[in-house]
């Protein structure tokens, strides 16, 4: 067996510090592979964000939040897609589903 040393791309999580287990040797692989694993990452930016800490922004109001998927949803937001960061609000969700019954 031969110790080498090898250089890999993870996202790491800018909110905790969390690495991904899954790498890959290039950025868009990693990104693809943090992704799969329930990560928030963006094409146009180095922001990543673990499976616990995704943000959202409502696209009525620009209120922010953060979470996981399952606490965000439980407050009441409603992910419109939300590894984008688009949702709305719980002010705004509930219209959305007023106006949906």
């Amino acid at each position: 067996m031969a110790l080498r040393h090898v250089t890999v791309m993870a996202a790491v999580c800018d909110e905790c510090g969390w690495t991904a287990l899954q790498t890959s040797d290039d950025r868009r692989g990693a990104g693809y592979r943090a992704g799969r694993a329930g990560w928030q990452t963006f094409d146009d930016s180095d922001l990543a964000y673990c499976p616990d800490h995704w943000h959202v922004k409502c696209e009525q109001c620009d209120r922010e939040a953060s979470g996981s998927e399952t606490g965000l949803l439980k407050a009441g937001w409603r992910c419109i897609d939300c590894r984008s960061g688009r949702a709305l609000c719980p002010d705004h969700a509930k219209e959305w589903r007023a106006a949906w019954r």
